[in-house]
């Protein structure tokens, strides 16, 4: 329910006309009655006045529109100190806040049925969140030309014909998640160039998104960057600012993507890795500079997979590494720098796999060793592998090539 304020109350009492000045002898547009050859009269709408804000104030509270008196009520308010929720609205075509500079929690605007173009919030430069969610007209979000931050999140989300977010051309920091989820029309992220840093950054389920590019600012995601099931998605080119992830990388399900490519400014330290179930993805040459891993790597279910020659420079893994179910995978060439493994390795069902030249300089393992059902992989090559490596235990080296 729509909450009023004490502010509020103030700025109702002042009369619309008072608000928003219009031509006081222009009081019926006809053709007939334009006064003035400068006016905006027309014969069938009434004159177009632009907002006068110089009576806006802050207003204090969280508001839920109900209708579109609620709307108006809020027209004068410029910052919102709570929630400013527009959820449900059969009514609702456009938000026209002229006034609105900042929500300091969420604007949270979603499931607004008749809601084509969010394109009146131009003036917003600042909120703790903002959620467009679930919009099922939703074309184009392009009215927050002014936001510049969020603290909480940015959450794009569900809105099944939404093409494009020209509207979010100024944001640049997202404390919390920067999330687009479950918008199958989305065509780019053009809209979101200026992005530099966020603090998770999740791609998630946008079947037409086939490229990255817009990205072209970026530098660090604080915790976890996820890339899932995006089937039009062909590479990642438009991350290559990205220097730092914090925490895990994940890059999952996307059934058209080829390499890695536009991940090649990670260096140094990553915090985990999970590249799995990815049908046509040939190589990931992309991680190339990245020298430790503080968590755990996981590369499955890969079926195009030829090698993993892109990351030599990776000299240590702080977590478990896993390499399984990779159909045409052939060798590990690309740990040749690996020397350390602080948990677990396991390297099975690899059914072309024929060699274990990659992890020669792989010394150590602390955990348990588990390599088998490769096989094109002799036993006897894993048997000398084994025998050199300080392990903490080997559980598994079954199903492998007996024969050579």
């Amino acid at each position: 329910m729509y909450r009023r304020s004490p502010t509020l109350a103030l700025l109702a009492s002042l009369s619309l006309a008072a608000a928003c000045p219009t031509d006081p002898a222009d009081d019926d547009d006809t053709a007939a009655d334009d006064d003035d050859a400068t006016d905006d009269d027309d014969a069938t709408d009434d004159d177009d006045v632009a907002t006068d804000c110089s009576a806006a104030a802050p207003c204090d509270g969280s508001f839920t529109i109900e209708s579109p008196e609620d709307l108006d009520e809020v027209g004068l308010c410029s910052s919102i100190s709570g929630d400013l929720i527009l959820t449900g609205l059969d009514w609702l075509t456009e938000v026209e806040l002229p006034c609105l500079e900042e929500v300091e929690l969420d604007l949270n605007i979603s499931e607004n049925p008749a809601l084509v173009e969010l394109d009146g919030l131009n003036a917003v430069a600042a909120a703790g969140g903002l959620f467009i969610l679930d919009n099922p007209a939703l074309i184009r979000v392009s009215g927050l030309s002014a936001l510049a931050w969020a603290n909480r999140a940015v959450s794009v989300w569900g809105n099944p014909v939404l093409e494009t977010l020209p509207g979010l051309a100024s944001l640049e920091i997202v404390i919390g998640h920067l999330e687009l989820y479950d918008n199958p029309s989305l065509q780019n992220v053009d809209g979101l160039a200026g992005v530099r840093s966020v603090g998770y950054l999740d791609i998630v389920r946008n079947a037409s998104l086939a490229d990255l590019g817009g990205f072209a600012e970026f530098t660090t995601v604080d915790n976890f960057l996820r890339l899932i099931d995006n089937e039009s998605l062909t590479g990642l080119e438009g991350l290559e600012s990205i220097e730092t992830i914090g925490d895990t990388l994940l890059v999952v399900d996307n059934d058209s993507l080829v390499d890695l490519g536009g991940l090649g400014g990670i260096s140094n330290e990553l915090g985990s890795m999970v590249v799995s179930d990815n049908p046509v993805l040939e190589d990931i040459s992309g991680l190339a500079a990245v020298m430790s891993v503080g968590g755990s790597i996981d590369i499955t279910g890969n079926p195009e997979l030829l090698d993993i020659s892109g990351m030599t420079d990776l000299t240590s893994i702080s977590g478990s590494i896993e390499i399984r179910d990779n159909a045409k995978l052939r060798d590990v060439t690309g740990l040749t720098s690996l020397g350390a493994v602080t948990r677990d390795l396991t390297v099975a069902e690899n059914p072309d796999l024929v060699g274990l030249s990659g992890l020669s300089g792989l010394g150590q393992v602390d955990g348990a060793v588990n390599i088998h059902d490769n096989a094109s992989l002799c036993r006897s090559v894993v048997d000398a592998w084994v025998d050199a490596c300080t392990c903490g235990s080997v559980e598994d080296t079954s199903g492998n090539d007996d024969g050579c």
